[in-house]
């Protein structure tokens, strides 16, 4: 076997190991908080794990569909500084970017969420813990892909830097994010209580036109 093949293997290898510490901290904390069933603790993460894979087909597919870029036409097309200081500039194209990329990531894992779940959810904590064991499957693919990417191309020094960021800060962030999601979609699914309370107070105006609009049951409406 050629050296730089064994090279390349074994960055693989400890790009894996690598990537498995933050979840397993994390993980440890969440899931001694609130444990849950290890079958489906596991099917779930498994399906955090797979919600990577439409987004590296939708980037594959840039190859051959160069308009399918979401990323380029927003590039092309938002230009605009939205925060100018002395040390920061964000361009508007860069917060578009991030929000239709968050926007799809989170869909993706809270629909592994929805698969998973089968009447299985108790209280509102088990949304949020299926969400958070979702989320890690999801950033322990994406971190073996940052960290084998990051190693081939800026060397072992940036490896190890991506590696203590990602660790402590990227996958706690969809942690976070997937938790408050989490959160309203266990409230969501919880709706019924939390809905008689709303129409007793006559609240959710907006509610009442979209009924009138789409003919949707109010509920449904609430729980969307």
């Amino acid at each position: 076997m050629p050296q730089n093949q064994i090279s390349e293997i074994l960055k693989l290898i400890i790009s894996i190991f690598a990537a498995m510490i933050p979840v397993m901290v994390w993980g440890y904390i969440f899931y001694q908080k609130n444990p849950e069933s290890r079958k489906w603790t596991f099917i779930t993460f498994l399906g955090g794990m797979i919600a990577v894979i439409p987004i590296l087909l939708y980037k594959k597919s840039w190859e051959y569909f160069p308009n399918l870029d979401a990323f380029r036409y927003i590039n092309t097309t938002f230009s605009t500084n939205i925060i100018d200081l002395k040390f920061v500039t964000l361009p508007l194209s860069v917060t578009l970017s991030f929000m239709l990329v968050g926007i799809f990531e989170e869909y993706l894992k809270n629909l592994v969420v929805r698969i998973v779940d089968r009447g299985r959810f108790q209280t509102i904590d088990d949304a949020i813990e299926y969400s958070i064991i979702a989320a890690l499957g999801f950033a322990y693919i994406e971190n073996i892909l940052y960290f084998t990417n990051i190693w081939d191309t800026q060397g072992t020094e940036s490896f190890i830097i991506s590696v203590v960021f990602r660790s402590i800060f990227s996958t706690f962030a969809h942690i976070l994010f997937s938790g408050i999601y989490g959160y309203y979609y266990g409230m969501a699914y919880f709706c019924n209580p939390i809905f008689q309370e709303e129409i007793r107070k006559k609240r959710f105006i907006l509610l009442r036109v979209l009924h009138r609009i789409s003919h949707f049951r109010l509920p449904t409406l609430f729980y969307e």
